[in-house]
């Protein structure tokens, strides 16, 4: 019986092979179109040679799957085929499996194990009931597989169509789990990635003692087999046993439909699809693992799978590591905790903050105020839900005051969080008893901003009888905005005598006493009495400082702690310390490298040498939420951002529990038109990174950093909305799918250049493109030059024959 079954195995070799060719043929006529169809092919085909290296593969270009599926679809089919022949022969009575496919790639576990079920019904008339879950950080491998693969195989064997198939990228959760049970696990080539292997191992083995699976089926290439065998040795120590099977292929010799269809390829496109494909698979090493005493198949609550570790939620699950231990102690020592983009920064704040509580047994909770301050509108929800879970979980009682926390039996609040912007209108009535100027004020938007400095100026060059635009390098509306933003109010300038002879960081060079600075001055001085009540949030903090300063009653915070400190001004940090009792209770978490700022941001002022002069800092290493091939495209460049604060060096270190993502995608256009068909036709290709939601209006999805408004206009001819453009001064702290910088905008403050970039390649957690137009300042060049050329996606020929005649990538 069982040679039968493996006889009709057999002969269902030319069947696998047509549908191979008829799924490639399908993916081909519909991409064939674009014009980096061939170019990107091409580079995918030199890029698979890594698996037979010991060198990482990315999965990351929208070819890839083709080119992976007509070469090695068949070798991998065939041989899990010699897997589950056996084992499904064995379980055909059982009621039901769910496989869950790690690694899945282009469906091989998938196809194999369908057909041999197909097998079993084909000649026994019974089989098990089969659910498939795909599980893979590539998104285009699956979606291969998928939108292609799966319903030519459908179309081959019309039952396949009961089979439940469920496909995931990274991680995957289920809440009704009353239909899945009797678990398999295949882990197919998960352990290719070396740097991760510890990572994956350690996921692999939390997922065996949650499922308890039937079987665990892996596979990698015999180059890395030592990593696989590593990764056993725990799954052996969990009541598991090695199977030993007789693995034969079934199927022998070339997949001739498939042949024809690279050969076509190769003809119409020029793609280097070169060899002839076979079945066999002659340097794959595996190793089957069984459950030496299973027990009863019982479904399990609420399963989850990840590849990489899932965006945290819930904060009283997070385990801390042990700097991140060390940054939430409570030494009463000014503290100063950095590191990079997703690193845990206020995961620590919010631990600090409980172990202060905890420590009040020396003095009363009435004596303990906290002032919790950050830039980020969207972390002023999250930190208070995270407190809310800390307290509970501490058995502290608290009441919920909107933007603050009373603890345990205190009469006042123990706790208040609150934006920045914020903090002017609401502590007004507790540091003065004079009435609140923001009664009547109305805070006005960018664009209004800017027409009253442009009156301002006008008046300005009437007054000094100036006709030709030898000032216009400081006399035009933004520079006057920001030269108050930044300079007057932001390194607390705001007398001419003192401006006219500071020295002053970040800005243009202006002759000291000079009359650019002087006309200047004057422009900044009269925008401000332009405004009357209308208002902005800086020119609040103004008021609120001044009236902070000859304050007398008393008031101050027990602690204060500041996130995203790299957004503060020496300016904003004279409010702290005028907030504060005890300026040794200052804790300030941030990124140096996102210093962009002006006013030597980075440069964090000390009181004394007696109050801060036990500051400590602690560094945090890892961004949680970058994608991994974006942190490792940029590390080398983050490794050359020095701050000003004692030349410390934070640079990315990409954490082995992120999504791989995708790599920075480099494109050159010559102007904004054929730039934005190729952004269009790049996101199209992208899509499945979830790039675009258009049920959601406006459509926000494409990020331009800096300001570009033709090339904004120019994709909006393709769809209305379909992006927008700003300044990475308003969206950093934000995170975007798509970030497009367009390096032909200059930055113009030059002694922050490599900190404004690095925090525009860091605001994705998606896709990342950067548009070269071929007017790419020096320190562009120098700093792409400085990316890890294994690591970004070149998108044509052209951008290739660019970067090659100017980068040295």
């Amino acid at each position: 019986m069982y040679n039968n079954y493996l006889d009709w195995l057999e002969n269902q070799r030319s069947i696998l092979d047509e549908l191979f060719a008829r799924a490639g043929f399908t993916f081909y006529e519909k991409h064939k179109h674009l014009d980096n169809f061939s170019f990107d092919a091409n580079e995918t085909q030199k890029e698979c040679y890594l698996l037979g290296t010991d060198r990482d593969l990315c999965y990351d270009r929208f070819t890839i799957g083709l080119s992976y599926s007509l070469w090695y679809q068949g070798k991998r089919t065939n041989a899990f085929i010699s897997y589950f022949a056996k084992l499904l022969y064995e379980a055909r009575e059982e009621n039901e499996i769910t496989l869950l496919d790690l690694g899945a790639g282009t469906g091989a576990v998938q196809l194999a194990i369908s057909l041999c079920k197909i097998g079993l019904d084909q000649l026994f008339g019974k089989s098990p009931k089969i659910t498939i879950i795909n599980i893979d950080t590539s998104p285009f491998m699956l979606d291969y597989n998928r939108s292609y693969l799966w319903p030519e195989f459908i179309k081959s064997y019309e039952i396949a169509k009961d089979i439940k198939t469920i496909y995931s990228v990274n991680s995957w959760e289920q809440t009704d789990t009353s239909n899945f049970n009797n678990f398999w696990i295949t882990a197919s080539y998960l352990f290719d990635q070396s740097d991760n292997v510890q990572h994956l191992s350690d996921n692999l083995s939390k997922l065996v003692e949650t499922f308890e699976p039937r079987f665990i089926i892996c596979n990698t290439s015999k180059r890395k087999s030592y990593l696989m065998n590593k990764a056993s040795v725990p799954i052996k120590n969990q009541n598991y046993e090695v199977l030993s099977i007789d693995m034969k292929h079934l199927f022998t010799g070339s997949l001739p439909s498939t042949l024809a269809v690279r050969r076509k390829i190769k003809e119409e496109c020029g793609v280097q699809y070169n060899g002839m494909p076979v079945w066999q698979e002659n340097w794959m090493s595996s190793i089957i693992l069984r459950l030496a005493t299973p027990g009863l198949s019982i479904p399990i609550e609420s399963p989850s799978v990840d590849l990489f570790t899932p965006p945290l939620t819930v904060r009283r699950d997070i385990i801390l590591s042990p700097e991140q231990k060390k940054a939430a102690e409570d030494d009463g020592r000014p503290t100063v905790i950095y590191g990079p983009a997703g690193c845990g920064k206020t995961v620590v704040i919010t631990e600090r903050i409980i172990n202060i509580l905890k420590n009040s047994s020396e003095k009363p909770i009435e004596e303990i105020s906290i002032l919790v301050t950050t830039f980020n509108k969207g972390l002023v929800s999250v930190i208070k839900s995270w407190l809310k879970e800390l307290l509970s979980r501490e058995k502290f009682k608290f009441i919920d005051r909107g933007d603050s926390l009373r603890v345990g039996e205190s009469t006042k609040d123990t706790i208040t969080i609150m934006h920045f912007d914020v903090l002017p209108t609401r502590l007004w009535s507790k540091i003065s008893d004079a009435p609140t100027p923001f009664k009547n004020d109305k805070i006005q938007f960018d664009n209004y901003h800017l027409s009253v400095a442009a009156r301002a100026i006008n008046t300005i060059k009437k007054k000094y009888g100036i006709t030709t635009n030898v000032y216009d390098h400081v006399l035009n509306d933004r520079y006057v905005i920001d030269e108050y933003h930044y300079v007057i109010y932001g390194q607390d300038i705001a007398e001419a005598s003192i401006y006219a002879k500071a020295r002053i960081k970040g800005r243009k060079r202006l002759e000291r006493d000079g009359n650019s600075r002087k006309y200047l001055f004057e422009s900044v001085v009269l925008y401000l009495e332009l405004l009357g009540l209308n208002s902005s949030f800086v020119k609040r903090r103004h008021q609120f400082y001044k009236e902070l300063k000859k304050s007398n009653k008393g008031f101050g915070f027990s602690h204060l702690i500041v996130d995203e400190f790299q957004d503060c001004t020496q300016t904003d940090y004279n409010i702290f310390y005028e907030l504060l009792k005890n300026p040794n209770n200052l804790i300030i978490c941030g990124d140096f490298a996102q210093a962009i700022h002006l006013g030597n941001v980075a440069n964090i002022p000390r009181l004394s040498q007696e109050d801060m002069g036990r500051r400590k800092f602690i560094q945090l290493v890892g961004s949680y939420r970058l994608p991994y091939r974006i942190s490792e495209c940029l590390q080398n460049f983050s490794k050359n951002i020095v701050t000003e604060e004692d030349d410390i060096k934070n640079p990315l270190s990409p954490f082995k529990g992120a999504p791989p993502g995708a790599r920075p995608i480099l494109i050159k256009a010559s102007n904004s038109k054929e730039m934005a068909l190729k952004i269009k036709n790049a996101v199209s290709s992208y899509h499945q990174y979830d790039i675009f939601n258009f049920n959601v209006v406006p459509y926000d999805n494409i990020l331009i950093l800096e300001k570009d408004a033709e090339l904004r206009n120019e994709l909006a001819l393709f769809r209305r909305g379909l992006s927008y453009d700003e300044t990475i001064l308003k969206v950093k702290g934000l995170e975007k799918k798509c970030v497009v910088w367009t390096a032909r905008k200059n930055i113009e403050f030059s002694e922050r250049i490599r900190h404004y970039v690095y925090t525009i390649l860091t605001r994705t957690s998606g896709i990342l493109i950067i548009a070269l137009f071929g007017e790419e300042c020096k320190e562009y060049k120098d700093i792409i030059n400085e990316f890890d050329p294994e690591r970004v996606i070149i998108w044509d020929q052209d951008t290739k024959n660019y970067l090659d005649e100017n980068y040295k990538l």
